[in-house]
């Protein structure tokens, strides 16, 4: 079955589409500065598979290869819990990754230390010596966890390498960093990443070749679904990568053991149900996303930046729209309120 529901997408053959975002991954390193990355998007949108499938073909996709080497590293894993230990890995992926061409630098890099200092000294070096490491860095959201650990200091020390090319960073994350900068009470500018490039839904065509596997990949390869199949998927799954992997995971399974549609459709439902449903997203975007909106409207104009204090005044305003679309209160009622709030 060459459909993957869940687990990253490890078998570069296995991936599809996100060709814009790779090429714009590609531009971000070829620039006239190399400017770090933040992956955003939601749950189970392909955010550890783009940035795995990255590092897998990256040599392919950059030119010269040999001017720089790309690392993957999921903040997920247990030696990423403290900052010596989040060094030692990342050495360690990153002199895995070195080619013939840098001997030299992965003998180099076992001797620097493994603390703040060290690691510094060791970026720095590696872009002397014409090397610019760029590490693909999955679930962001677990450094937060630990911030004794992992203060303004250590992300300062990371935005000054990434300000004079000594280091680049694909970082993916659930929301913008600046949200978890504002969250967690952070000051450090490494929060205001270079570039955010948003993951959303597959493309039409991306997702018919996604339901196309393997033939849309693999010359000559037969598809794994039956053209039926294949538009049932679509049906089901949209174009949203995770529910098209579990409708097309469905219906191979189902004929596999010989069940028919019915039973695919019921085993599809009951996977797809993790993911939250679009009405709530809907509901959120109208009574928590509008009011932040205009509240953050209003607190530029009067200094509010208190995020709840932004959706308490965004509601005030919809709920003064509505009372004068409904007739209750005037327009002039509202006009006085203010001049009397703004002292005439």
């Amino acid at each position: 079955c060459p459909f993957v529901a869940g687990p990253m997408i490890r078998d570069p053959r296995l991936f599809v589409g996100r060709k814009a975002e790779l090429t714009t991954l590609v531009h971000r390193i070829e620039g006239a500065q190399p400017t770090s990355v933040n992956v955003v998007g939601e749950r189970r949108i392909g955010k550890s598979s783009l940035l795995y499938h990255f590092y897998q073909t990256w040599a392919q996709r950059v030119q010269p290869p040999h001017a720089l080497v790309v690392a993957y590293l999921s903040l997920q894993e247990a030696q990423a819990q403290s900052e010596p230990a989040l060094y030692r890995a990342m050495f360690s992926r990153l002199t895995q990754q070195m080619g013939a061409h840098h001997a030299d630098l992965h003998h180099a890099l076992q001797s620097f230390p493994p603390d703040r200092a060290g690691f510094d000294t060791a970026m720095r070096h590696c872009r002397r010596a014409g090397l610019l490491p760029v590490f693909c860095l999955d679930e962001f959201e677990a450094l937060l966890k630990y911030p004794l650990r992992f203060d303004d200091g250590f992300y300062d020390a990371w935005r000054a390498l990434m300000d004079e090319c000594a280091l680049m960073l694909i970082v993916a994350s659930k929301s913008p960093l600046g949200v978890y900068r504002r969250r967690h009470r952070l000051t450090s500018s490494f929060f205001n990443v270079g570039h955010t490039l948003v993951l959303r839904e597959l493309t039409e065509t991306e997702a018919d070749d996604l339901v196309r596997l393997p033939a849309s990949t693999v010359p000559g390869a037969p598809a794994a679904l039956s053209l039926r199949e294949q538009r049932l998927a679509r049906r089901w799954g949209g174009r949203h990568p995770f529910r098209l992997q579990l409708a097309a995971d469905a219906l191979w399974q189902a004929r596999q053991a010989g069940r028919d549609e019915a039973w695919a459709h019921a085993r599809f439902a009951e996977q797809a149900s993790s993911l939250p449903r679009r009405r709530w997203r809907g509901l959120r975007a109208v009574f928590w996303q509008g009011p932040v909106a205009l509240g953050r409207l209003a607190g530029r104009v009067g200094g509010v930046v208190d995020e709840f204090g932004n959706w308490l005044i965004g509601v005030a305003i919809l709920i003064v729209i509505a009372l004068v679309l409904l007739g209750l209160i005037s327009g002039e009622q509202v006009l006085a309120v203010l001049r009397r709030w703004l002292g005439g």
